[in-house]
């Protein structure tokens, strides 16, 4: 069962919607038992509630999501950006591929993921390059050559993956693009021209990515931006409004893409094999207040409606009001923040509010708003039931679903977990081990015995104390490293506009949560780095480490610091004498 979406006009909308229709008793018959397996949950498609026949009658926003609106550009829309892809780059990146570079990609590829219409996965061309590799470089040859893409090759399914347990709109379901593998290896090659020049054209405030940059910091820059605001005095306040874009990718006029890539500067020979990837293409989608007497007030409000309006006509994006938020500074008002958040159509962000999947505000507990890092392990660890594995299932079990885990690597990259809540993940793992899922019964070991390297004589298991200050170490160093960098830029300004990191010696206690776990991890890169002598212009002679030999800054003898401090007279005595005889 499928719906079919054909005859993509060369706007970047659609000219015609072909749909299969079918009966109520059909739908019922076909999907009315179908259940969809994803992350190990079932979902139920209850076809009564979801009435897919009301979704054909009026497009269920997916044709509207794949439409185009029509913009209408004038000169000077895109004067904004500036032309960063000199001649020598178009050289570079119009040279057509090598037969090993397009081999190289499909060795790359994922080998067995979910096929699309031809129904061929990368692992069969992969086993049987030998045969089909001779044709499959010449069709890509030929597309970067004449610039032409057949629709055939470019057909796509999208398979529309649930968000919820009880999934009753278009919007409560995830599009999945399924490509055939041609399509892919040609994509993938235009991502390996494009990626060296990514740092070119991307803002260096977006953070990830792109090669070099982490999406860690944006998370740094917004807390230390909502610590400011929590801390602001004054009269004037300062507002923060954090963006949704609906359906980003979908949304995208392929006429404002175009002229966005010429007026970086690529020629029209580049741009054209973009825009046949994307013009191409065919889509089957497979079904499975207060009162206010001055209005002057409103006048920020204006001008942030008109940015977005204007952005939105250009590109066809459309905000995503019902994700997006405000946050104000605390030196404002609660009843004039209450209006501006009406007057914006958004809400006023709580205390449960995420910033890429982080906490946005910390308040006292800290354990209750990394509280999801432990719902997140107790589903995972629930997906199984321990007491019909053996020990060793249950070892190996516990050391992945710690390492596969990705939500508290991902949050201990940056903050400092309290360690009440890692004393609570590691009292799950260890009740998984043993096999008690009330928490109640004997543990013949301790967990600190168990929790160690096979070296030391433990099971393997992580550690998550150690590896939170590990990542977080790893973050300090980036920031000694990396000064260049905006999170840094932000961080020096904030907390050692004076001095090096490595060189403080007092903890500011109105900071950040982020920059208390950073204070608490500086001394283990302190005591553990040694500075190489180059030029010495940002060496501390007392407080590094630079000689070799010792472990610790040189300690200054009492007649060498009152040599200093003669020499220093000397100079001083000098300048006045030399002051005086120019008079």
């Amino acid at each position: 069962m499928g719906l079919n979406c054909e005859g993509l006009d060369a706007a970047g909308g659609m000219s015609e919607m072909v749909y299969w229709y079918v009966s109520e008793a059909e739908i019922r018959c076909m999907l009315g038992f179908a259940v969809v397996v994803m992350a190990g949950v079932l979902y139920e498609l209850q076809v009564n509630e979801i009435s897919l026949v009301i979704w054909v009658c009026d497009g269920g926003g997916i044709q509207r999501r794949f439409s185009t609106s029509n913009p209408i550009y004038f000169d000077g829309d895109f004067d904004v950006i500036s032309s960063v892809i000199t001649e020598a780059d178009n050289v570079v990146l119009n040279m057509i591929p090598t037969d090993t570079e397009i081999e190289n990609v499909v060795k790359s590829m994922a080998s067995w993921s979910s096929p699309g219409p031809d129904g061929f996965q990368a692992g069969f061309y992969q086993t049987q390059w030998q045969i089909v590799g001779k044709d499959v470089i010449e069709v890509v040859k030929r597309f970067f050559q004449y610039g032409h893409m057949l629709r055939s090759l470019n057909k796509t399914y999208i398979s529309l993956i649930p968000k919820c347990k009880s999934p009753k709109m278009p919007s409560e379901f995830r599009p999945i693009g399924l490509c055939n593998v041609s399509y892919k290896i040609i994509s993938k090659i235009l991502a390996n021209i494009i990626k060296p020049f990514l740092k070119k054209l991307v803002s260096p405030y977006q953070a990830a990515f792109v090669p070099g940059r982490e999406i860690h910091d944006n998370i740094i820059i917004a807390h230390e931006m909502i610590h400011f605001m929590k801390h602001k005095e004054g009269y004037n306040g300062t507002m923060a409004i954090k963006l949704d874009l609906s359906k980003a990718f979908d949304r995208l006029e392929w006429k404002f893409l175009n002229n966005v890539l010429l007026k970086f500067g690529f020629n029209t020979d580049f741009c054209n094999l973009i825009m046949q990837c994307v013009t191409t293409t065919s889509i089957s989608v497979l079904l499975m207040g207060h009162h206010v007497n001055n209005l002057s007030q409103l006048e920020h409000v204006n001008d942030i409606f008109n940015i977005s309006e204007n952005f939105s006509s250009l590109s066809g994006q459309m905000l995503n009001f019902d994700k997006s938020c405000v946050y104000f500074s605390h030196n404002l008002s609660p009843g004039y923040c209450e209006f501006l958040s009406r007057a914006l159509n958004m809400s006023i962000v709580s205390d449960s509010g995420k910033y890429l999947g982080a906490p946005l505000l910390l308040g006292h507990s800290k354990v209750k708003s990394f509280d999801p890092i432990v719902q997140s392990f107790e589903v995972r660890l629930k997906n199984f039931v321990s007491i019909t594995l053996n020990q060793a299932g249950r070892s190996t079990l516990t050391t992945l679903i710690d390492k596969l885990n990705s939500l508290p690597t991902y949050q201990m990259g940056c903050f400092k977990i309290p360690t009440t809540l890692i004393d609570k993940l590691d009292s799950l793992q260890l009740n998984f081990w043993w096999g008690h899922n009330t928490g109640k019964g004997i543990k013949f070991i301790y967990w600190d015995s168990i929790n160690k390297s096979k070296e030391q004589g433990g099971l393997g298991f992580r550690d998550l104390e150690n590896f939170n200050i590990a990542l977080i170490c790893k973050l300090i160093w980036k920031i000694v490293t990396e000064e260049e960098k905006f999170k840094v830029q932000i961080l020096s300004a904030k907390y050692f506009k004076d001095c090096s990191i490595l060189h403080l010696d007092k903890l500011n206690e109105s900071c950040s949560w982020i920059w208390r776990g950073i204070y608490r991890c500086i001394g283990i890169i302190k005591d553990n780095s040694f500075w190489s002598i180059g030029c010495g212009t940002k060496t501390k002679i007392w407080l590094d480490c630079w000689v070799v030999g010792l472990d610790h800054p040189p300690i200054p003898s009492t007649g060498l610091v009152n040599i200093v401090s003669f020499i220093m007279s000397l100079i001083c005595l000098w300048k006045i004498l030399s002051l005086g005889m120019s008079i």
